[in-house]
């Protein structure tokens, strides 16, 4: 795919966007990081549990052990939003790199259109591979549906060779999240081998944006000219909507033995890349809370631990696209780039450690 294709996948998506959106108006609800965490969930579905308080501290831990220059004064505080209700963590050492974990991290919708800009944390990879982490990079179909992709999911499980003491994680960025749940309750002899799940900004409840647009979305991308990514059966646009994602999460509890970790991510409109802002805008309107694709209230998967929320739009959290293409995928206020190879280091010790623990 040439520079200006790559690009273009982007500026494609804004354009459809943009084409439905015509004025946007501005929504009731403020800006607001004082009050408490929210999650939008089917009644009847479990409430997630509280651990922003220790992934702080591990991240933090992290965080400002690293060089910095003689002027820099980003704070760790600045990485992770504090919402209302965070208690302050009990003194704890930073957990050990447990090299014993096996991951798996799956792509989001389009990621396989993009994979040779960005895949998900590639610099964390670099970081940690050296180190003793098998860390694998499941590239699914970057326009295909939910249920295609879990077979590409379970085909990549299958290869694996686990050792005994093995705990294999999977890390679902973005519709990589929905895609690992389908899996997880499409595939059960599979997933027994599975200890944990992390979302990652994961589109656990789709996206209003894609409510809205989902037709718009589909027209234009069954085009010829349009993305260049394989296995093209389109289901991208017809798994993420609200009212097909929220029904199966209420109809398929998922396997009691799997952890499951949900890491949000929001920030203010200054710091949204540019090619996100129109969807922003978009969003604001039902809650500026949001990352430029998703609103912070559903990026939850039921029950799973609450680690936190990221001040990062929704690109920014795990792709390096604001280094690589600065002009559309960055924007002018972030002074340096977004921390996500020790964001995705975190993750890992906190899984690490909790994976350890028994409930």
């Amino acid at each position: 795919m040439s520079r200006l294709r790559r690009v273009s996948v982007g500026v494609a998506l804004a354009g459809v966007v943009a084409a439905g959106a015509g004025c946007v108006s501005k929504g009731l609800i403020e800006y607001d990081v004082d009050g408490p965490p929210q999650q939008l969930a089917v009644l009847g579905t479990a409430a997630p549990a509280d651990a922003r308080a220790r992934f702080r501290q591990i991240f933090c831990a992290l965080y400002d052990r690293e060089p910095k220059s003689p002027d820099d004064d980003f704070p760790c505080s600045g990485v992770l939003h504090r919402l209302g209700g965070e208690a302050a963590p009990a003194p704890a050492p930073l957990p050990p790199r447990d090299t014993r974990l096996r991951v798996l991290i799956v792509t989001s919708a389009l990621g396989e259109c993009v994979a040779d800009i960005a895949t998900p944390f590639d610099q964390g990879i670099e970081r940690l591979a050296p180190l003793g982490y098998r860390i694998t990079t499941v590239v699914v179909g970057g326009m295909s549906s939910s249920v295609y992709n879990a077979e590409m999911i379970a085909d990549a499980v299958k290869e694996l060779r686990l050792e005994p003491d093995d705990r294999l994680v999977l890390i679902g960025y973005s519709k990589g999240t929905p895609d690992i749940l389908h899996f997880l309750v499409g595939y059960p002899e599979l997933a027994a081998r599975v200890a944990g799940v992390v979302s990652v900004a994961g589109a656990v409840n789709g996206s209003p944006v894609v409510d809205r647009f989902a037709d718009l979305y589909y027209r234009s991308l069954a085009k010829p000219s349009a993305l260049s990514c394989k296995g093209r059966d389109l289901g991208m646009v017809r798994t993420l909507p609200r009212a097909n994602l929220m029904p199966w999460l209420a109809a398929n509890p998922l396997p009691p033995h799997v952890r499951t970790f949900s890491l949000a991510s929001f920030t203010d409109r200054a710091h949204v890349a540019r090619l996100l802002r129109v969807s922003y805008d978009l969003l604001a309107q039902v809650d500026p809370r949001n990352d430029g694709q998703l609103t912070f209230s559903d990026q939850i998967v039921p029950g799973s631990t609450l680690l936190g929320y990221a001040n990062a739009d929704h690109w920014a959290v795990a792709l390096a696209l604001e280094e690589r293409r600065s002009f559309w995928m960055g924007h002018p206020q972030r002074q340096r780039a977004f921390p996500r190879a020790l964001l995705f280091e975190a993750l890992l010790r906190f899984v690490g450690e909790s994976l350890a623990t028994p409930d």
